[in-house]
């Protein structure tokens, strides 16, 4: 949980989003947002701030997987590929190997450097 970010209203978390770093990429984990804050720029701002965490951490490409979402994603320049192609740490991790179908998108968008 420690590269975890979380959005909160109040005190109830509406958001969640991680990073799992493998320098110089990371795997971008579990973009959540419960349904009531949907559509109100939640998942925008975690996924700025998970992108700004890993321009920090000096990664210059995320990957993921998504069932769901890959519309979000193109929709801030991730754009899709083979499961293949990811470097072989990202490949090795339970999220690739185990957890998410093979059914799931894998996408991916380089990182410019902070500042």
């Amino acid at each position: 949980m420690h590269h975890f970010l979380v959005a909160a209203s109040s005190k109830p978390i509406i958001g969640c989003i991680g990073l799992e770093p493998y320098p110089p990429c990371a795997l971008l984990r579990s973009l959540v947002v419960q349904p009531a804050f949907r559509r109100h720029g939640v998942g925008n701002r975690l996924l700025a701030a998970a992108e700004d965490l890993a321009r920090q951490l000096d990664i210059r490409a995320l990957y993921l997987l998504t069932t769901d979402a890959a519309g979000f994603f193109a929709a801030h320049s991730y754009h899709t590929l083979g499961r293949e192609t990811v470097p072989a740490p990202i490949a090795n991790t339970a999220e690739f190997s185990r957890l998410c179908p093979t059914s799931a998108q894998c996408m991916a968008k380089a990182l410019g450097r902070p500042g």
